[in-house]
């Protein structure tokens, strides 16, 4: 099978420039040392103010994190075990961008179900930007004398590396590499093909004369991963082969990238190669992920003519024909959607339609957070998708809509809305509940031919 597809195609091959934003920074690297800058935003420390210079002398770690964010969220009382654990040898200190309030709602709320306080620096502005934020959570680790020494996920976050850095000793803690600065300009095509012999500069490929234009490349060093959809083309930038049509489906499909979509239960992998599984997918996080995407990442973007009107049908059946032919039947794999009957899904349904949660707001608004949510005269559909993109993200069965319900509503539950159990007891006042059970599923399956 080597050989055959070794690298992917590129139907542009002449001189290609990625169409692009980008603010040039100078982001602190490892090595570098953490200036003392002014910390004015510190909710539940000891002071309100603080520096940056205030913490030499200890391993400083910088938790990047956000109240939007399950797996941050998951490690605060991992965080808070590793500061027991080294006392003052180690201070862990929270970042977020968030507002006060948006915090201190996230606080209260953590305190009075966890009883436990949330110490973290809030409305951050400086501090972020010294630094190239991938994925959060993300961990900068600083030790006694300012010099940036790591920058990792939460996996390197144990009490052996810990240890070993406090005695200068980093070489088994796996550094992230600090993603690209580029940012996509959706409103031009990515790839702008020129002819230096023909002494143009700029893209022979224009708007007043582009009929089409179907262009596939490798992995693209310096530009982050992204799935966008709009008038003008559709592309799916940096993604491994498996979420090429994944997120195909997703956006030409369904019309929204969801996590309900995209989660484990829906999407099989019925093929025996495994040389063909590490090609299309891995499960790999981190700096692994991003390797992996670097050796079998690919991208693709599909433009039209402005003249030209196409439904997601037509556009689905255009960029699919595309991937089989540049992925799929190099690799001998079919990938098409199939109605399942998949054991395990989490079903949202009524129990008692009686019970009226029409909306009777006047003005729309919505509030969540880990621990709360709250709409007034919000779409149904946008409760769901709460559900499934940020509650239940975590979950590998499926999240079903089966309540029937359409048109607006006001909610107002309070709990561990991660917790099945905690989030059923505050919808039943609702008459709804969640159920796991068998359910008939679009499923996203991949085969070997």
């Amino acid at each position: 099978m080597k050989g055959k597809f070794e690298k992917f195609m590129v139907i542009a091959i002449f001189i290609f420039t990625a169409s692009t934003t980008s603010a040039q920074q100078n982001f602190l690297k490892l090595g570098d040392t953490l200036p003392e800058i002014v910390i004015p935003n510190i909710l539940n420390h000891k002071t309100n103010l603080s520096n940056t210079g205030d913490f030499r002398g200890k391993l400083l770690i910088l938790d990047f994190w956000g109240t939007w964010c399950a797996p941050c969220i998951a490690n605060i009382p991992k965080m808070d075990s590793l500061q027991k654990e080294f006392g003052d040898k180690v201070q862990f200190l929270p970042i977020t961008d968030e507002p006060l309030e948006r915090v201190k709602r996230f606080a209260d709320n953590y305190l009075s179900l966890n009883g436990k306080k949330v110490m973290t620096v809030y409305n951050d502005i400086a501090i972020k930007k010294m630094f190239n934020i991938g994925a959060l959570p993300y961990y900068v680790w600083i030790d006694e004398n300012g010099k940036i020494i790591a920058k990792t996920t939460d996996k390197e976050l144990t009490v052996e590396l810990i240890s070993q850095a406090l005695k200068k000793n980093t070489k088994n803690i796996n550094s992230r590499t600090d993603r690209s600065t580029a940012n996509i300009d959706l409103k031009r095509p990515i790839f702008n093909v020129s002819y230096s012999e023909i002494g143009s500069t700029q893209s022979v490929s224009t708007d007043s004369n582009r009929l089409s234009q179907t262009t596939v490349s490798n992995y693209i060093p310096g530009l982050k991963s992204q799935t966008h959809y709009d008038g003008i083309h559709y592309f799916s930038m940096n993604t491994s082969v498996a979420n090429q049509y994944t997120h195909m489906y997703a956006m030409l499909y369904y019309g929204q990238m969801t996590p309900s979509i995209l989660s484990k239960g829906r999407i099989r992998y019925e093929i025996t190669d495994e040389r063909k599984l590490a090609r299309l997918k891995s499960d790999s996080r981190g700096q692994e992920y991003t390797d992996f995407l670097i050796k079998n990442g690919a991208c693709y973007e599909l433009i039209w003519p402005k003249s030209t009107t196409l439904n997601r049908k037509q556009l689905l059946n255009w960029v699919k024909s595309d991937l089989d032919r540049n992925f799929g039947d190099p690799l001998k794999i079919a990938v098409n959607i199939e109605k399942l009957l998949v054991d395990s899904c989490l079903v949202l349904e009524r129990i008692d339609p009686k019970i009226n949660i029409k909306s009777v707001a006047v003005e729309s608004n919505e509030e969540f957070d880990r621990y709360s949510y709250k709409s007034s005269n919000i779409p149904f559909s946008i409760f769901f998708e709460r559900l499934s993109g940020y509650y239940l993200q975590l979950s590998d069965m499926p999240l079903l809509d089966h309540t029937g319900i359409s048109g607006n509503v006001d909610l107002n539950i309070k709990g561990d809305l991660k917790n099945i159990s905690d989030l059923n007891g505050q919808l039943k006042k609702y008459g709804l509940r969640i159920v796991v059970k068998s359910a008939v599923a679009d499923v996203i399956v991949f085969k070997d031919l």
